[in-house]
């Protein structure tokens, strides 16, 4: 007949558990930075600077992207700092109301860190002003976690026409290159779970507009040479008045430029971001 285990057989066997436990932790913990520490290699390493005309470079990884206390898992974060290094004028993504603050994400594309927007309350301000009566590009890392409509990651307020660039998913299976009555809608897959996507949307005054996918072009249209004259009230995350709706999701990276980038350009930056968010890039 066995016996049954003594208190100090069971404290053993609990106290194994225990070490394996903390060591799995550890070894989790260990994984992650190292991936994190990879990701801000390839940051500081990234084409992006070659590049002329940057107007904001905002990402997840850096030390400098937000405030040590901020920069905490589950904490949300007032101000995202643009790292373009080519000027001293920062564009800076911003967020005064805490009720309305996106939140840090310490495991979230590729196990890096993200920023999760609610899809009712969060989203940043950015001075999009500049953007306005030239040629752009916008870059944008981001998954979705819904199949709602109106799900812009990029918009603002201001509904006049070609006054407010909206880019996102009208709705669950289209893409839009929107500036308010001048719009672009783009068939994609529909939504089913998180799946991180790079996007490339570039407006030339004499090429017109094309949008890529994972470094696939999707739409390309000669006759869309018409910019935008204004661009007031930019917002990460937001769109509309009456009511706004806001992006329900995660965005990891994003890139604008005051020119439409050239091939070999856009292609540099997609292969830097495939590799940094292991996001497949054709």
């Amino acid at each position: 007949m066995r016996k049954a285990f003594s208190l100090i057989e069971l404290s053993i066997v609990i106290l194994i558990i225990g070490i394996l436990i903390a060591g799995v932790t550890q070894g989790s913990r260990m994984v992650r930075e190292m991936r994190l520490q990879a990701a801000r290699a390839q940051t500081n390493s990234a084409p992006v600077l070659s590049i002329n005309d940057i107007l904001m470079w905002v990402e997840t990884t850096s030390t400098a992207s937000f405030t040590e206390v901020e920069a905490t898992d589950g904490l949300t974060v007032s101000n995202w700092y643009d790292i373009n290094q080519t000027s001293t004028i920062k564009n800076n993504p911003t967020q005064a109301s805490s009720g309305n603050r996106p939140t840090y994400i310490l495991s979230c594309i590729n196990s890096l860190p993200c920023l999760r927007f609610d899809g009712t309350n969060s989203y940043f301000t950015f001075d999009g002003t500049a953007l306005a009566l030239t040629n752009f590009s916008v870059i944008v890392v981001e998954q979705r976690r819904s199949n709602i409509v109106t799900n812009y990651f990029i918009g603002g307020t201001n509904e006049s026409s070609n006054a407010l660039l909206h880019l996102g998913y009208r709705d669950d299976t289209h893409i839009t290159f929107a500036q308010y009555l001048n719009d672009i809608n783009i068939a994609v897959s529909a939504y089913s779970s998180p799946t991180p996507m790079i996007h490339v949307f570039t407006h030339s005054s004499t090429a017109g507009k094309n949008y890529y996918s994972n470094g696939v072009q999707m739409m390309t249209n000669s006759g869309a040479t018409t910019g935008l004259s204004s661009f007031a009230n930019a917002r990460i995350g937001y769109y509309g008045n009456f009511p706004p709706v806001l992006f329900n999701g995660d965005i990891a990276e994003i890139i604008i430029f005051r020119k439409a980038l050239k091939n070999e350009e856009r292609r540099s930056i997609e292969s830097y971001l495939g590799k940094k968010w292991n996001i497949k890039v054709s």
